[in-house]
């Protein structure tokens, strides 16, 4: 059975771990401009067929801290490649720091219970469990829980 890093090298084109280090994109991805453009996360589309749509969360000074932007963002990324016929699979991935460094506390700090039930907090988290197709996290540096 193969490793997620080994997958990830496969698909992505990169080596995500290396004795104990990551290293950078070897330059197979590249991101284009005509792409939706986000400020949460990078997204395009890998494999040999073309037929992978990745994911990456792009929150470098946050650690990739999952906030309700980004949460939109990705519940977008995430409907538009299921919804294209050429996409056969999705990966969310980080960068070489960190996948996710949880929930961005500076923006829940206030928040009550009650305040985010009315105001449908992370409910573009369902986007991604309702996705039909299969989701990869790709997971490589920090993935801490919120």
């Amino acid at each position: 059975m193969a490793s997620v890093a080994g997958i990830t090298r496969m698909v992505l084109g990169r080596n995500t771990f290396n004795g104990g280090r990551a290293v950078a994109n070897a330059g197979l991805i590249k991101f284009y401009s005509t792409a939706p453009q986000y400020e949460n996360i990078k997204i395009d589309v890998a494999g040999e067929k073309k037929n992978v749509g990745v994911i990456q969360l792009h929150r470098p000074k946050a650690l990739n801290a999952l906030c309700k932007p980004l949460f939109q963002e990705l519940g977008k990324a995430v409907k538009d490649f299921d919804q294209d016929d050429k996409i056969a699979a999705i990966i969310i991935t980080g960068n070489e720091k960190a996948f996710a460094a949880g929930a961005d506390i500076k923006e829940m700090q206030n928040n009550t219970y009650s305040s985010n039930n009315k105001a449908g907090f992370l409910q573009e988290w369902e986007d991604v469990s309702n996705c039909g197709k299969p989701i990869i996290a790709a997971v490589n540096g920090f993935a801490v829980s919120g």
